[in-house]
């Protein structure tokens, strides 16, 4: 053969490999999929990839198992914190706890020394101490781990209102605080007697001890005193008499004054009683029936057939429980009064020409301090 026979051989061309284009983040899936090799350049490089990747920059990336290790702590790191959290939020709710129920036990305590103080108070009164500033503390009082302080005035000459502030908290902390006031007596005149004598009327005065003379009183000139209640220290109630019919007159812890009685029967009153400083009644000559409501006096009403008679005492066991007694022609009168009108009540015995002066019922009444917050 001639071996000069020329020719052309067509070998096969591979494609020339290029570097690979690939971001250091991606994923091995990702990578397989745009490979432009195919099988088995494909596997080749997958099982590659599980080692390193390397990036069109020409550096050396974080291997897939380092990525996971550090998904891995930072994982951890993100519950260790929630952990922490929680463990504070229950320090702090139970710290809130402790902090309310020492604020309460404070509360408690500061209660007590406002008592105590008020007991103080009480014991100079009774000593003679004259209220206002004598009963008053220039400095708060110190006492266990808080302490209190008076202060007080004069309403009246019959009482003395005293405020008593006691305070426990730690220092450097707001204190807790309470605060009692009280309407005190003074002593003065704890009960009265009244009457009349040449020149007029007669009221005495018990101070506790003994009984003495009080007045005169200008308002009430002239006059026969014959009945007295007193719901409270510094409010009394005396009926009576004077020279063109009968008299009211109001005790107000300081003087005694005449009360005008406008459309009341101008009756002598013989008899009255309060059962409280709302609730009053007087009874005199003619069926004279005269209420008391905290406001004014106005007449009262009795049931048909009431005889025309003197009506001498009155007593009231409860605000709409009352008894009065008198005398008529015929014997004792008895009347009862529970709210509407008043009626006679016939006895169980006969008592012939028997007169009834007096009358007194049992009643309860609370009296208490007034308490402040």
């Amino acid at each position: 053969m001639n071996s000069g026979v020329t020719g052309s051989v067509l070998l096969p061309s591979f494609p020339r490999r290029r570097e690979s284009t690939v971001p250091a983040a991606v994923s091995l899936l990702d990578y397989s999929l745009r490979s432009p090799f195919g099988p088995p350049y494909g596997r080749s490089t997958r099982f590659a990839l599980l080692s390193r990747l390397r990036g069109n920059d020409g550096l050396t990336h974080t291997s897939l198992g380092k990525q996971r290790g550090a998904g891995t702590l930072m994982a951890t790191v993100f519950l260790l914190l929630i952990i922490a959290l929680l463990g504070g939020i229950g320090l702090r709710m139970a710290g809130t706890d402790i902090n309310d129920t020492a604020v309460q036990n404070d509360s408690v305590e500061a209660l007590f020394l406002a008592e105590s103080g008020l007991e103080r108070a009480l014991q100079k009164l009774a000593a003679g101490t004259v209220c206002g500033a004598a009963v008053t503390d220039v400095a708060a009082q110190t006492l266990g781990r808080g302490t209190f302080q008076i202060t007080s005035a004069a309403i009246n000459a019959g009482l003395c209102r005293v405020q008593v502030l006691g305070s426990v908290g730690l220092a450097g902390t707001t204190p807790a605080t309470r605060l009692i006031e009280a309407d005190l007596s003074l002593g003065g005149c704890r009960g009265w007697a009244v009457g009349s004598a040449s020149g007029g009327e007669v009221l005495l005065c018990w101070n506790g001890t003994s009984w003495s003379r009080s007045g005169p009183y200008p308002a009430i000139p002239d006059t026969t005193l014959r009945g007295v209640t007193c719901p409270a220290s510094n409010d009394c109630w005396a009926v009576g008499s004077r020279s063109g019919g009968g008299l009211i007159a109001h005790w107000d812890g300081t003087t005694w004054s005449r009360v005008p009685t406008g459309s009341l029967p101008n009756e002598n009153l013989y008899g009255v009683h309060c059962y409280d400083s709302n609730n009053c009644w007087a009874v005199g000559n003619n069926r004279a029936f005269v209420r008391w409501d905290g406001v004014s006096w106005s007449i009262g009403t009795y049931a048909p057939g009431f005889p025309n008679t003197r009506m001498n005492a009155v007593s009231c066991a409860a605000a709409l429980d009352c008894w009065a007694v008198g005398d008529d022609t015929g014997g004792e009168v008895i009347a009862h009064w529970t709210g509407g009108s008043w009626s006679r009540v016939a006895t169980s015995i006969a008592i012939p020409n028997a007169v009834l002066r007096s009358v007194g019922c049992q009643c309860h009444v609370l009296w208490r301090p007034l308490f402040r917050r």
